[in-house]
């Protein structure tokens, strides 16, 4: 799901996956996207954080931005 919202910033914004590192940094709306979780755990299908591993310094980073959050259909919010 942390892929999803990353692929859904870049098909919208363009660029590099590194320039949306951080906080706050998606300047608007981003493709419309659903996750549905298959495993119990993070809640990463509700959350507007994705975690990336960045292989050329070796570590994980982390990305959030309100824009990121999955947007239901009114027809399954409750």
């Amino acid at each position: 799901m942390d892929l999803a919202k990353i692929v859904a910033i870049l098909l919208t914004h363009g660029g590099e996956p590194a320039r949306y590192f951080g906080f706050d940094n998606v300047p608007g709306k981003i493709l419309p996207l659903i996750c549905c979780p298959t495993t119990a755990g993070t809640g990463s299908e509700v959350s507007h954080a994705a975690v990336l591993t960045d292989t050329a310094n070796h570590i994980k980073v982390a990305r959030s931005a309100s824009f990121s959050a999955q947007r239901w259909p009114s027809s399954i919010r409750r």
